[in-house]
């Protein structure tokens, strides 16, 4: 069991050693702007004075011994870039290199160590139990070392660049971020009549839009949850235009051909349950509804149909009068 034991920790270390770091950067970064004399966080394209991009190099948790270079203070290394002002290869990377040619020559020299001293426990002794001793510290020896040349060599014939940590060959990663739509809080006069609520789109009881033939269950709903602690908000009305817009934002400029690809899904203009008063963005305590295991939610699963509501399966915070 401790030899099993002692072959997983040189793996692990091996693991370790031939791990690559990486970094991912903004597509817009933050640097300082000065001003004036005055200094603020920007990106460069807001910036309107000299714009300095944000720092991009290591800061190392413990420091290093170094000679006198880049990101030296007092004889050790405190800071590094992957890539010098020269272009070439960072002094941490050189050390990472050398540090893997290290260790696999002191698990040679270790085996090697190994292997004599069970041969000499082998051949000295004249007991059985010795020499079988010797002959597992020989074979353990041999295995120890397989191991170690053997990953090198399986990670070199996959990538050669697993076993380069010079760093210089790291590519920035961009990461594009969707977030979620605004959830609109409805404000201003309502719109009044609309093709599919020949009504009018009224105020509800905390200002949010809906149409005149639901509105007083929209009300008793928000009463309801109000009255066993669900503090329910929210909005959604949207106009026709405002529908266009976001229409041609998700469906890549088409905001006319009803089978052109959205992401999100986003319904025609004046198609949608928003522009109607019959669709809403909810909110719990202020907060917008992201899950299903939400209080609010689990209220309005419950509930919700009593007054005529549904959800759209894809959006927890979507309720409307046909789950669309």
């Amino acid at each position: 069991m401790k030899k099993i034991l002692s072959y997983i920790f040189i793996l692990i270390i091996l693991t370790g050693a031939f791990g690559l770091t990486s970094t991912v950067a903004a597509t817009e970064p933050i640097g300082d702007c000065i001003k004036d004399g005055k200094t603020t966080q920007t990106t460069e394209a807001d910036c309107t004075g000299s714009w300095l991009p944000p720092d991009s190099r290591y800061h190392l948790l413990s420091p290093l011994p170094c000679d006198l270079g880049d990101g030296c203070v007092n004889n050790k290394l405190v800071t590094f870039d992957p890539i010098n002002a020269e272009g070439e290869n960072s002094k941490l990377g050189e050390y990472l290199n050398i540090m893997i040619r290290i260790f696999i020559g002191i698990c040679a020299v270790l085996a090697v160590m190994m292997i004599v001293v069970g041969g000499l426990e082998y051949m000295t002794s004249d007991l059985l139990s010795s020499k079988e001793q010797g002959r597992q510290r020989i074979t353990g020896a041999i295995f120890g070392l397989i191991l170690a040349l053997g990953s090198w060599t399986l990670l070199n014939q996959i990538n050669p660049d697993l076993l380069n940590t010079d760093l210089k060959s790291l590519k920035t990663a961009e990461v594009t971020v969707t977030l979620e739509e605004p959830i609109q809080s409805d404000s201003g006069t309502p719109p009044g009549a609309t093709s599919k609520c020949q009504a009018g789109v009224v105020k509800t009881q905390i200002s949010m839009f809906a149409c005149s033939d639901i509105v007083n269950n929209i009300n008793a709903m928000l009463t309801a949850a109000k009255n066993t602690g669900i503090n329910i908000t929210g909005g959604g009305y949207r106009s026709v235009e405002e529908q266009k817009q976001l229409r041609i934002k998700n469906c890549k400029g088409d905001y006319l051909d009803e089978n052109a690809p959205c992401s999100p899904p986003t319904a025609l203009p004046g198609f949608s349950n928003h522009n109607h008063g019959k669709a809403f963005d909810l909110r719990c305590d202020g907060v917008s509804i992201q899950t299903r295991d939400n209080k609010c939610f689990v209220w309005l699963k419950n509930n919700a149909s009593k007054y005529g509501l549904a959800n759209l399966a894809s959006e927890p915070w979507h309720w409307s009068i046909d789950g669309k």
